[in-house]
């Protein structure tokens, strides 16, 4: 596998990004997982989620979870 198939200079850089995001990666994917845990750092309107009992398609191996996330923080944002 190329390392470089995939443009993580551009996807790393958050700064620009003014409204909230949500990341949500499953637990099963130990790089995602360590990765996301990063993006705090660089703003306050990162907000993250590891999904246990998933790994990279969280939104089909735990679908339940995925949706109630989603709409916690859709919720969370729509107040503030």
């Amino acid at each position: 596998m190329d390392e470089n198939w995939y443009p993580f200079k551009d996807t790393t850089d958050i700064t620009d990004i003014s409204s909230p995001l949500l990341l949500l990666v499953g637990e099963g994917n130990e790089y995602e997982t360590a990765g996301v845990q990063t993006y705090p750092e660089f703003s306050e309107q990162v907000h993250i989620s590891v999904i246990p009992f998933a790994s990279h398609l969280v939104h089909s191996e735990q679908p339940e979870l995925y949706t109630k996330v989603l709409e916690l923080f859709i919720e969370k944002i729509s107040t503030e």
